[in-house]
C-alpha cells in the first residue's frame, strides 16, 4: 500500500500529460500502475509518516496531519484521461476511486479528506508547476493508540517473524528522501536503514539458455527445475526462483514478501529430493551404489544469477 499522486499538465497544444506523486512502495514496485520516465525529487512537501498497519505487518506512509513535511517524488504517467489515471491508481492500490482524492486547478473543484493540510499545499505547488490538477490516494492512517515513536517501536517488536520482515522490507524500501520522525527513530532502535531497491532484473536471454533444461515449471513459471549443463555434482539439480529483484540473495524481500512462493519452492525441493533418493537406492542395487543423502544449498552470490537452491546426492558405493 502506497499514497501517491497524479498530476495533470497542459502542453502548448492544450494536451492533457498526467504524472504521479508518489512517497512509498510506488517508487520502487509501481506493479501495474501506467508510468514513464523515472521518478522524479521536487514534488511538494507534504506531512506524511508510518502511520498505518496495513496487510502482512507492514507499517505504510500516509498523509498525516501534524507530521514533519517532506519532499515527495513524482513522475508521468502514459494515460492522458483523467479517469483512467485514477481508476489505474485506485486499482494498484487495492482499494476504490472513493479513496482518492482530487484538486482541478482550473475549475476550482475538489474532494479530499485532508483539505487543511495537503490542499493548500499540493495546489500551490500545482500552480507553481503550471499543472492543471492534482489527484491522489486518500487511505486514512490506521494505528492503535498514539502514534509515537515509542508506540510503533513496540509493535513492530511484537510482530511474528514473518510480518517483521515484511514492515522490516517496506520500511527499508521507502525513498531515501522521506526521513520521518519514526523512520529516524527505527533506524537507530532497530538498524533498519535504507537499502537501494534496483529495478528487477531482465532474466529474458537466461531463461532462453535455461528453457530446454527445465524438468519442471510451476503454474505461474516464477520457479523452475532445472538441469545444470556443468554439474557440480552427481544428481545436481537446480530449483530457481524468478522472483529475485534486488541483490539476488537470500535476504531479497522478492522472494519473501510472497511467503507463499517459498513454500512452494520448498516443496518442490523435498519432491524432487525424495525421488531423487528413491530412484537412486532402488537403482542403485544393480551396480552397488546406493543414494545415502540429498543435499541441498542456497546459492545466492553468483553474479548475474536468480536465486536457487540446488540439490544434489551423496553416493555410498
Amino acid at each position: 500500500m502506497n499514497s501517491a499522486i497524479v498530476v495533470l499538465s497542459r502542453k502548448e497544444d492544450e494536451t492533457l500529460k498526467f504524472a504521479l506523486l508518489a512517497w512509498g512502495s510506488l517508487v520502487w514496485n509501481p506493479g501495474e500502475l501506467k508510468i514513464t520516465g523515472d521518478w522524479k525529487k521536487d514534488g511538494p512537501c507534504l506531512p506524511i509518516e508510518f502511520a498505518r498497519k496495513s496487510r502482512g505487518g507492514r507499517l505504510t506512509l500516509v498523509l498525516f496531519p501534524g507530521a514533519k513535511k517532506i519532499r515527495t517524488l513524482w513522475a508521468h504517467a502514459k494515460s492522458r484521461d483523467l479517469q483512467e489515471v485514477i481508476c489505474n491508481l485506485a486499482r494498484r492500490e487495492l482499494t476504490t476511486t472513493n479513496n482518492i482524492g482530487y484538486v482541478s486547478i482550473t475549475d476550482g473543484q475538489k474532494t479530499s479528506k485532508d483539505e487543511a493540510h495537503v490542499l493548500p499545499i499540493i495546489e500551490s505547488w500545482a500552480k507553481q508547476k503550471q499543472l492543471d490538477a492534482v489527484v491522489w490516494t486518500n487511505l486514512p492512517p490506521k494505528f492503535e493508540g498514539d502514534l509515537t515513536p515509542e508506540n510503533v517501536l513496540t509493535y513492530l517488536r511484537g510482530l511474528d517473524a514473518s510480518d517483521a520482515h515484511n514492515a522490516e522490507v517496506y520500511i527499508r524500501s521507502a525513498p531515501r528522501q522521506i526521513r520521518t520522525e519514526i523512520r529516524t527513530r527505527i533506524e537507530n532502535e532497530l538498524g533498519w536503514t535504507h537499502l537501494d531497491v534496483k529495478k528487477e532484473q531482465d532474466w529474458t536471454k537466461l531463461k532462453k539458455d535455461l528453457d530446454n533444461r527445465a524438468i519442471h515449471k510451476t503454474k505461474d513459471n516464477s520457479i523452475w527445475a532445472v538441469v545444470p549443463s556443468r554439474p557440480a555434482a552427481f544428481g545436481h539439480l537446480m530449483v530457481i526462483s524468478w522472483k529475485s529483484r534486488r541483490e539476488h540473495d537470500i535476504t531479497d524481500e522478492g522472494l519473501f514478501i510472497d511467503g507463499n512462493h517459498m513454500q512452494d519452492m520448498m516443496q518442490i525441493m523435498h519432491n524432487l529430493a525424495f525421488e531423487m533418493k528413491t530412484h537412486l537406492t532402488s537403482n542403485g542395487e544393480v551396480t552397488g551404489k546406493k543414494c545415502k543423502r540429498v543435499y541441498t544449498i542456497s546459492e545466492c552470490e553468483t553474479k548475474n544469477f536468480p536465486f536457487s537452491f540446488p540439490p544434489y546426492s551423496k553416493i555410498q558405493s
